[in-house]
Formats: C-alpha cells, structure tokens, sequence
C-alpha cells in the first residue's frame, strides 16, 4: 500500500500534530483507489512446488533432511537439491545460498540479510558455495539442481553454518499495456548447511557491544548489540535486562526473553521497551544476564548515555504519555479506515472471479 498503517498512525501521533485528519483521509483513499485497481489480479501464492536436499555420503546424521556434512581442507564437492513443480503451469525458482545470520527476533536466519557480515567471521558459507541458481520448470517437471562447494586451505575448528533459501519467482504480469498490482503471500523453503571438519567442541563466547536509543515500530526503545563470536550454535539461549538510572538502584525498565538462538559469529540487537515512556536525556546503566542450555552464563554491565538529541526519537513515537488520548482516537479512524478498505477489496475481488466462472 502507498502508505502503511503504522506510518499514518504515527503521523497522526507527532508533536502538536502537525499533519491534519484530512491529509490522512486523503492517503487512506488513495489507498483504496490503487486496491480497486488491482482488484482484478489479486493472487495467493501456493507450495506447488517442492524442495529436497539429496544426502550424499559425507552426511553425518543421515536423518537429517538439511546437510550435515563433515568436509576437509582443500576438498570440492558437488551437492545437489531436488526441484519438483507439482502445477500444471510452469514455474520459476529461486534457490539462493545465504550464510546464517541471528535476526533481531533472536532466531537464526537462512534467507538474504542486509547486516554487514560480522567482524568475527573467518570462514564465511557464501564464498565456499556457487551462487544463487534460476531454474525455470515445466509443468510438472522434476529436476536436480547442483552446487559446488569448495572447502578453505586452512582446516578450521567448530562449524559453517548456511542455507539454500528457496522461493518461487513472480512475473509481474500486464494487461493492455498496463500495471497490475499483485497481492500475494510468499512461501518458501529453507535447506540448511552445516559443515565441520571434526568433533573438536567449541565453547560459546558471547559479548555486549553498542548500547544505544532508538524506536521498534514507532515505540521508543533501547537495543543491546549481543554479539556470539565463536563458531558454534548458541540455543535455548534466556536473556534477562535491567536499565537503571545511574547512581539508582531501582531498575525502570526490565525485559526477560527465553527460547532465543544464535547462529555462529553472528550478532542481532536485543530489544528493550522503553515502556511507552519518552527518552529522557541522562546516563543509564545496563546490566544484562544471559544463560544457555548448555551451562554456560554471561554477565554484562554497560553505560548508556541518551543525548538532547536523541529525545528528536520522541517526535516519531508513539502512545507517549501526552499523546494517548489523540493517538487512541486517530488510531481507531484509521483503523476503521483501514478495515473499509480490505472489505470493499474483498468485495471487488468476489465478483470479478464470479464473472470469470460464469
């Protein structure tokens, strides 16, 4: 949509309110305009189509349905995924080979990432593997789809950890020479790899970088950069923060968090609610515990300073104490909106496939 709800609810919500119900209706309508135009070719995307790594003897789990391969300096290998197109209309696939990285939801992530590669990387999964692969199939169509691995000089200790994000790929398609939007769900498959050339354990290292203000979908907020620099999985990780003001002892703002994941030498920023509070500029202190399932346990302190200029994030913020009433009652307009919107889509989209049947 041309503008999303969050936008215009935080548009609503900003400082003496400088962007009025009318220009807000306005967008909201827009919106319904270009909904009504792609009535027409509203689609859902389907799993008619499916992915299957073939195990290959190296396979150390052969249980497993992702590769779990025990490789050795210098060694290349091919290894190969199964396609099948399970329609009767051709397909495109996209099969593209990512290395693992931690989102900021604390789960590890196969599919493309836009955070730079971490500092502690040595052995990065996308430079042992080809690249990413377009394989057109025919009705019905079956066909295996190869990789080359190639394995670094130096032998290395602990794991690679990558996968194959697979997804379907969609035209864009035309009618008399115009633009349709397409609304759609995209499904997809992800195969991981995991590649080791011993049994030798690697002890988990984790460590606290950055501590900085900012907002997550408009509400105000402080991230901790938590960083896992050794070549191993660290699960069943339970994160617990605490924010004090300094010299205090009663903690503001606290947070506890189970059940998170990181992929080797990887880093994602853990989220701590600033509780619908506004930033206010001053020196805090951050203690933050972490545990794994494992045994292992990690403490941390940090100082973190919010700047006059950091209390600009307020003006984009939303449901601060002054601004509930406004925001509430703008939120349900646009909320209200929004829902009229997706009922009138609906409608439009019922009789143009009842035209089309008939």
């Amino acid at each position: 949509m041309a503008i999303s709800l969050f936008r215009l609810i935080a548009i609503l919500s900003r400082k003496e309110m400088k962007m009025d119900i009318n220009r807000v209706l306005s967008s909201v309508i827009i919106g319904i305009v270009i909904f009504l135009g792609a009535a027409g070719s509203v689609q859902a995307s389907d799993m008619n189509y499916s992915v299957q790594a073939n195990i290959p003897a190296n396979q150390l789990d052969k249980t497993k349905t992702y590769f779990d391969l025990r490789m050795k300096p210098r060694e290349k290998e091919t290894i190969s995924l199964t396609l099948k197109n399970k329609s009767g209309e051709v397909a495109t696939i996209l099969v593209e080979p990512n290395r693992a990285t931690t989102n900021r939801n604390g789960v590890i992530n196969y599919a493309a990432s836009n955070e730079k590669r971490d500092n502690s990387l040595e052995v990065d999964f996308e430079q042992l593997i080809s690249s990413k692969k377009e394989v057109k199939l025919a009705p019905n169509e079956e066909k295996k789809v190869d990789f080359t691995l190639q394995m670094p000089k130096r032998p290395f200790s602990g794991m690679v950890l990558g996968g194959f994000y697979v997804h379907k790929k969609e035209a864009n398609t035309t009618r008399a020479g115009a633009k349709e939007v397409q609304v759609k769900n995209d499904f997809s498959y992800v195969i991981g790899v995991k590649l080791t050339e011993s049994d030798e354990p690697v002890v988990p290292d984790l460590r606290l970088n950055e501590v900085k203000p900012g907002l997550e979908n408009y509400r105000t907020m402080v991230s901790a950069n938590i960083q896992n620099t050794s070549a191993t999985i660290v699960s069943n990780l339970h994160i617990e923060a605490e924010v004090f003001r300094q010299g205090e002892e009663k903690a503001i703002h606290h947070v506890k968090r189970d059940n998170q994941a990181m992929a080797p030498n990887s880093n994602y920023d853990f989220i701590i609610p600033w509780d619908k509070a506004k930033l206010a500029s001053g020196k805090y202190l951050l203690k933050l515990k972490a545990d794994d399932g494992a045994g292992h346990k990690w403490d941390f302190r940090k100082g973190l300073l919010i700047r006059e200029k950091d209390r600009a994030l307020n003006e984009e913020a939303l449901l601060l104490p002054k601004e509930r009433h406004s925001v509430l009652k703008s939120s349900l307009i646009v909320g209200g909106l929004f829902v009229g919107m997706i009922s009138i889509l609906t409608f439009f989209v019922i009789r143009s496939r009842k035209k089309s049947e008939s």
